[in-house]
C-alpha cells in the first residue's frame, strides 16, 4: 500500500487529535473521581464526628445498641451511592474509549477493504478466486468482531443489572437490620 506524504500527515494529525480528546476525557474523569472521593471522605469524617458526639451522650446500654444499629443504614446507603457514582464514572469513560476504538476499527477495516480492492484490480487474470477467498475471510473476521461487540455489550448490561440488584438488596438488608434493632 502506497501512501503519499499528505495522507500520512493527515492520518497522524487525526490520531494525535483522537489521542488528545481521549486523554482530556480521561483526565476529566480522574478529576471527577478525585472530587467524589474528597466529598465522600469529608462526609464520612463529619459522620464519624457526629457519631462520636452521639456516643458521648449515651446514658444506658440500650441507647448504645440503638445508636450502633442506627449507624448501619446511613453507612450502607452512602457506600451504595458512592459505588454507583464510581460505576457511572467508569462506565462513561469506558463508553467514550469504546466508541473511539470502534470508530478507529471501522476506519481501519474500510481502508483495508479499499486497499484490497486496489490490489484486486492490479492482479493478473486467474487470481480472482484467491482474492475472493481473502475477501471472504476478511468479511468473516469483521462479522466475528461485530458479534463479539454484541456479546460484550450484553455482558456489560448483565453486570449493570446485577450491580443494581445487589445494591437494592444491600439497601434493603441495612434497612431491615436497623428496624429489627
Amino acid at each position: 500500500m502506497i501512501h503519499t506524504a499528505e495522507q500520512l500527515i493527515a492520518s497522524t494529525q487525526a490520531n494525535v487529535q483522537s489521542f488528545k480528546s481521549l486523554s482530556s476525557h480521561a483526565f476529566m474523569g480522574l478529576e471527577r473521581l478525585a472530587k467524589l472521593n474528597a466529598a465522600f471522605s469529608k462526609a464520612a469524617m463529619l459522620g464519624a464526628f457526629q457519631h462520636t458526639q452521639e456516643l458521648l451522650d449515651i446514658k444506658n446500654p440500650q441507647q448504645l445498641l440503638v445508636q450502633q444499629v442506627g449507624l448501619l443504614k446511613p453507612l450502607g446507603e452512602k457506600s451504595s451511592a458512592y459505588a454507583w457514582e464510581v460505576y457511572a464514572l467508569a462506565f462513561e469513560s469506558g463508553t467514550e474509549f469504546s466508541n473511539a476504538a470502534q470508530a478507529k476499527l471501522a476506519e481501519t477495516q474500510r481502508q483495508a477493504f479499499n486497499t484490497l480492492e486496489r490490489v484486486v484490480e492490479s492482479l493478473p487474470l486467474g487470481s480472482e478466486s484467491a482474492m475472493n477467498t481473502l475477501k471472504n475471510a476478511m468479511s468473516a473476521g469483521q462479522e466475528a468482531i461485530v458479534s463479539a461487540q454484541g456479546s460484550a455489550k450484553q455482558a456489560v448490561e448483565l453486570a449493570e443489572s446485577s450491580f443494581a440488584n445487589m445494591s437494592k438488596h444491600v439497601g434493603a438488608a441495612t434497612t431491615a437490620t436497623a428496624k429489627t434493632h
